[in-house]
């Protein structure tokens, strides 16, 4: 009776054994390759979205062979084969390293007789091993690049040290900055099962095909299937219905309730235990790119996730989960300018906190930005440190009297899917439009920008036709009016990740798309460029936009803690009392300052023009920033409403 419910989890199902990795085996772990070994890495490589996942063989315990037959891995071979928590991280290494790592783990098992070793790595699919040559041929599916930064699964004490891989263990000596927080390492269990929870959506698809007279496991069900009663969203009971039918069948084994859950929980993005249709829809555009298992497509992906205009923390938790949700391998992040400051908050530490956030948010950290007008705000010696501080690239395309630090005029990048190989130019472009600026801005350095238009031209031309990049994207922080003029100009550019403006944009102007996602993360753009086969020309490839709500993703409850934490400082100051609003000022909103006369902008001028004893108060609405209503209630102005409204010394 006692053991029931673990009986139950025991034979709980995980997945489908690929046939080509059957029958299973875990025996010789640590001298050889073993199917079991390539499943588990294969999922956390899944799982968590990286190009490749290597794990020490001495992780996996169970040292058993499978029977012929078995087709199913449940729960409880997982639990039996990996016992122990085993924490992953995901870390950028060189192509070099990894084959040398992989080479030198197994050079025991080279000798005769052959020695097992703890430390053997075993490898996700995607790595193919020459045991002739005892080389790594191929990451990720294609031919190994000793140059190109991949990003590894990894156990965290293998780069401490355990079994001494001394290649990991150099590179972890020397990079010790791109190693995640302990807090962002994940056991591995916890992420298979979490793929595998995501797998069964696929085996949910492959069974509606049946159903309907078709085969294949290349689609996902549709939501309409699964939404029975059609009330819009799919519930608890819709679903262990589907997966009861498809796993235990109509008179077969129980499916546990957790397996229900588990399933449940990799799509309900906001916790409400419903499945709502956007949900479901980024979950499959999520799976498609992740399922190595059944993906025989010959296209190209390059994404990028980006917010702009960023000056508030509060969203980062919720940021983080929508980056690792939508993380897949050839994923990089992008800020296109405007988030040292202003901010309460940055009146005080002058970008620190906000640094600290970019550096931490998804796991990666926020990997590209460039400068927007509003880095000016805080001194000069301070913007040389948060420079400093940041952990991604800096790009500064068109200030080049901004010496110090020096930063990189553009940044190339090499990807490699579907047996392609591209390569991709990042620029940044920062406004100069003289009215955004004081003199002697960026420390002087501003009064050496050069126009945004004619530097994008000549930078698109030296990247590609002097370092071969089949494409170049442009990160730019202009008014969006100067966006769509760069798009008419047809330069070339299929995308520009634009800032500056405070509202959301997606537009296609002259085959180039221009994407603002609004201000404080409120939005992120999820951005596919996909290359369908090896003849599509490099700089036409397939663009698709996601604007995401940041808040349909739960919050990080780490970082939540590390913002409240920034945040502490400035909470007392936030809550002063200022005035009462007037009863005919109520409810307070700023919302279409640019536009329209706002009781927000009515008490800020009356305030102006009573506190300076003069007739009246005119005030440019690019000095009111909140873009906020407040509650109908709201009855107090504290000094935090101010410092949001007025930010700057105006």
């Amino acid at each position: 009776m006692h053991q029931h419910v673990v009986e139950e989890m025991e034979a709980a199902f995980l997945c489908k054994v690929p046939p080509d990795l059957r029958p299973l085996t875990s025996i010789g772990m640590r001298r050889q390759q073993t199917t079991v070994g390539t499943l588990v890495c294969t999922f956390l490589k899944d799982g968590l979205g990286c190009d490749c996942a290597l794990i020490d063989a001495g992780c996996i315990r169970r040292n058993a062979s499978y029977p012929a037959d078995v087709e199913n891995f449940t729960y409880g071979d997982l639990k039996k084969e990996v016992p122990f928590d085993s924490e992953v991280c995901v870390v950028p290494i060189r192509g070099s390293v990894v084959a040398e790592a992989v080479r030198q783990s197994r050079g025991l098992a080279a000798l005769d007789p052959p020695q097992d070793h703890g430390g053997y790595l075993q490898a996700d699919r995607g790595i193919v091993w020459d045991e002739e040559t005892r080389q790594v041929t191929h990451i990720a599916g294609a031919p190994v690049d000793l140059d190109k930064e991949y990003r590894v699964a990894v156990l965290a004490v293998t780069l401490n040290g355990m079994n001494r891989n001394q290649p990991l263990i150099d590179w972890a000596n020397d990079n010790g900055d791109k190693i995640p927080p302990e807090e962002m390492h994940r056991p591995a269990k916890e992420v298979i099962v979490s793929y595998s929870s995501a797998l069964i959506w696929a085996y949910l698809g492959e069974h509606e095909q049946a159903e309907r007279g078709k085969n294949g496991l290349s689609h996902m069900p549709s939501f309409d299937h699964l939404d029975k009663d059609q009330s819009g969203v799919i519930d608890f009971d819709e679903i262990k219905e589907a997966v009861q039918k498809l796993l235990g069948g109509e008179n077969g084994v129980k499916v546990p309730e957790f397996v229900v859950q588990n399933i449940m929980h990799t799509v309900d993005a906001n916790n409400d235990g419903t499945i709502d249709a956007s949900e479901f829809n980024a979950f499959v555009l999520f799976f498609q790119q992740m399922n190595t298992f059944n993906k025989t497509m010959n296209d190209c992906r390059f994404r990028i996730i980006f917010v702009n205009d960023v000056y508030e923390l509060g969203m980062f938790p919720h940021l983080d989960n929508l980056i690792r949700a939508n993380m897949a391998p050839n994923t990089i992040t992008m800020l296109p300018g405007d988030f040292v400051a202003p901010s309460l908050l940055s009146s005080l530490d002058k970008g620190k906190g906000m640094i600290d956030m970019m550096n931490r948010v998804g796991g990666c950290g926020i990997q590209y930005v460039c400068f927007g007008n509003h880095e000016n705000d805080i001194p000069i010696e301070a913007l040389r440190e948060r420079i400093g501080e940041f952990k991604g690239e800096w790009i500064n395309s068109n200030m080049p009297g901004f010496t110090e630090p020096a930063l990189p005029e553009y940044r190339i990048l090499e990807i490699e899917a579907g047996g392609q190989k591209r390569k991709i130019g990042i620029i940044g472009l920062l406004t100069i439009d003289s009215n955004l600026y004081r003199v002697g801005a960026f420390g002087g350095a501003m009064e050496t920008a050069t126009p945004v238009y004619e530097t994008a031209e000549r930078l698109k031309k030296v990247l590609m036709e002097e370092h071969g990049c089949d494409v170049v994207i442009p990160m730019t922080h202009q008014v969006m009016a100067e966006d769509r003029e760069m798009a008419r100009l047809k330069m070339g550019f299929p995308l520009l990740v634009a800032a500056h403006d405070h509202d959301p944009y997606c537009e296609e102007v002259e085959g180039c798309w221009i994407v603002k996602t609004g201000c404080d993360a409120t939005q992120a753009a999820v951005i596919d460029l996909v290359w369908a086969d090896a003849s599509t020309p490099g700089d036409r490839p397939k663009v698709t936009v996601n604007l995401v709500t940041c808040k349909e993703y739960t919050e990080c409850k780490e970082l939540a803690r590390v913002a409240k934490m920034h945040q502490h400082v400035v909470e007392e100051m936030e809550a002063a009392f200022l005035c009462k609003v007037p009863p005919d000022l109520r409810p307070l909103t700023s919302i279409g300052m640019r536009r329209q006369q706002t009781t927000v902008g009515t008490l800020v001028c009356t305030f102006l023009k009573d506190g300076l004893g003069c007739d009246c108060a005119l005030i440019d609405a690019g000095c009111i920033r909140r873009n906020a209503s407040y509650p109908a209630d709201v009855e107090n102005f504290t000094y935090g409403d101010l410092k949001k409204e007025v930010p700057f010394d105006s």
